[in-house]
């Protein structure tokens, strides 16, 4: 009987390259979207990979930590006018909308608004989001005919030791108004 050679080296075949190289990947992801450090090389490879990491769901953020807390607050509305003269409002989910499973279950939808579509940078993607939401509120009696994006944010103050917080003072701006075309509803 003949016995096959022993293989001294372990040869890595191409399918043990790849899902190695993407654990290599994923473990370097949550490490530089994980911390909060901002080095420049860290922060190059965020920029580069943030599409990717984003999609695969290991993008994080920190605005509630040190050094630089979120100072304010924010949300989203959508007004929706319709044919028949009526407007009406949506508001882009938040967490405080949900309970707690829902808040973790849900998060990066809840992201969607907040951190993604009110930025100035996400203005290729407001025509999308006006259309997204025009067919969910589609009527055929009385259709959509325009959606006005629009942000509110308030500077929240530092803690204190009151009994009551001050109420915040709210701003309002209107920044991306979308007619709604023809194809655009189903």
């Amino acid at each position: 009987m003949t016995r096959s050679p022993v293989r001294d080296t372990a040869e890595l075949t191409r399918g043990q390259a790849i899902i190695s190289g993407f654990a290599v990947f994923q473990i370097l992801a949550i490490v530089c979207w994980g911390l909060p450090i901002n080095s420049l090389l860290v922060t190059r490879f965020r920029d580069s990979t943030a599409p990717l990491v984003r999609t695969i769901g290991l993008a994080q953020t920190w605005p509630m930590f040190a050094p630089n807390p979120q100072v304010i607050a924010v949300y989203l509305q959508a007004e929706i006018m319709h044919r028949g003269g009526r407007t009406t409002i949506w508001k882009f989910p938040i967490p405080s909308d949900y309970g707690a499973f829902e808040q973790y279950s849900k998060g990066r939808h809840l992201q969607w608004g907040t951190e993604a579509i009110r930025l100035d940078a996400a203005a290729p993607l407001w025509p999308d989001a006006a259309r997204f939401i025009a067919r969910a509120h589609d009527d055929p009696r009385d259709p959509p005919t325009g959606v006005t994006l629009v942000r509110y944010w308030a500077a929240m103050p530092p803690p204190t030791f009151a009994r009551v917080a001050p109420p915040l003072t709210w701003h309002r701006e209107a920044f991306f108004t979308y007619a709604i075309q023809p194809g655009d509803l189903p």
